[in-house]
């Protein structure tokens, strides 16, 4: 495995790079960043998901609220909730990031929006015990 060669350094720049690649201007570029993020938490958690929280975090909620935000783009953020939730990375904290995206906006969120904070909201139940998971429902 690769991953075990990288060093944090790598990481970083990575990080950073894949944040500036997750906006709505160019959904399949989204999509791939995500799919890599995804990626880098599943097979380097303790290099990769404080970057992920810091660099691509911030810009996948402000992604949430665009309403262009479909198909694999949309696969892809789901996916990457699930991977972080999975990682045990504050489940509590995304949940209320994620929640703070419809409370925090200053003009009312379209229906495609509400939607794909829904089913980021679901993903991110998803790999959750399933107490947890009900009473977050």
């Amino acid at each position: 495995c690769y991953s075990a060669k990288l060093g944090p350094s790598l990481f970083e720049s990575v990080a950073r790079e894949l944040a500036a690649l997750v906006t709505d201007a160019e959904l399949h570029l989204t999509h791939l960043a995500l799919q890599l993020c995804s990626s880098m938490v599943t097979h380097a958690p303790q290099l990769s998901t404080p970057l992920v929280h810091t660099h691509v975090l911030p810009r996948c909620l402000v992604l949430l609220q665009s309403p262009l935000l479909q198909g694999p783009a949309r696969s892809s953020l789901r996916a990457l909730f699930a991977t972080l939730a999975a990682a045990d990375c504050g489940f509590q904290s995304l949940l209320e990031q994620l929640l703070g995206v419809v409370r925090g906006a200053p003009t009312a969120l379209s229906r495609q929006s509400l939607s794909s904070i829904a089913q980021c909201v679901s993903s991110l139940c998803g790999p959750m015990p399933p107490q947890e998971r009900t009473a977050t429902l």
